[in-house]
């Protein structure tokens, strides 16, 4: 969540203070690796620590949809970072409940908004990191860990500063399943629910003032 914060406060460094995008690297630096993060915690709550699949599903597609107005009053574009996280969500519940022709519709979707609608290719990127992710945990199978790297290079490719971030996240990953230390980390659920639309709102109250 600290990641995203930075991330986001980058863009209003640049916004508002009309700093060269370039100079606020290092603030983007960091805040890009909250996305091979929170690709993998989704998938491992749903094959862990979640016993209520669709409900977790839902509470995700719902996210998507309240944040969506506070991340077009903020960016002033659309494509919140709950999106791609919903696609990858319902791409490994209907893997997971052996319904390929929903998996194979909800893929045909990610592809049409991705490209026709928000034209961010990222949405397909996140969402197929999930999948990788899940795989790796039903299966444990190192290949689709492997294919996990690739997808956060794509998703990272600002600035060779922040490949170098993609190089920590991928290794905190990796490290967290050695020490088996996730189980041992616990936040209420509705924090992560609430706080991406809620620092958003805030974001855009502080952009409004200053």
């Amino acid at each position: 969540m600290i990641a995203m914060i930075f991330d986001h406060f980058s863009i209003w460094l640049i916004n508002h203070y009309h700093i060269n995008a370039y100079d606020a690297i290092y603030w983007r630096m960091f805040g890009r690796i909250s996305i091979p993060i929170f690709a993998f915690l989704i998938a491992y709550n749903f094959v862990y620590n979640s016993r209520h699949h669709e409900q977790f599903l839902f509470r995700v597609t719902i996210f998507a949809l309240l944040s969506e107005p506070f991340y077009i009053a903020y960016f002033e574009t659309f494509g919140n970072a709950f999106i791609p996280l919903a696609f990858g969500l319902a791409m490994i519940y209907f893997i997971d409940k052996n319904k390929l022709n929903e998996f194979a519709l909800t893929c045909a979707m990610a592809f049409y908004l991705a490209f026709f609608v928000f034209f961010d290719v990222e949405i397909i990127a996140c969402a197929f990191l999930i999948v990788a992710f899940y795989f790796y945990f039903k299966l444990n199978n190192k290949i689709f860990l492997a294919l996990t790297f690739p997808l956060m290079l794509y998703l990272n490719t600002i600035d060779i500063r922040i490949i170098l971030m993609v190089f920590v996240s991928y290794f905190l990953i990796f490290l967290s399943l050695k020490k088996d230390i996730l189980p041992n980390l616990k936040i209420n659920k509705w924090i992560g629910y609430w706080f991406y639309p809620a620092h958003l709102f805030i974001l855009r109250v502080l952009l409004g003032v200053a």
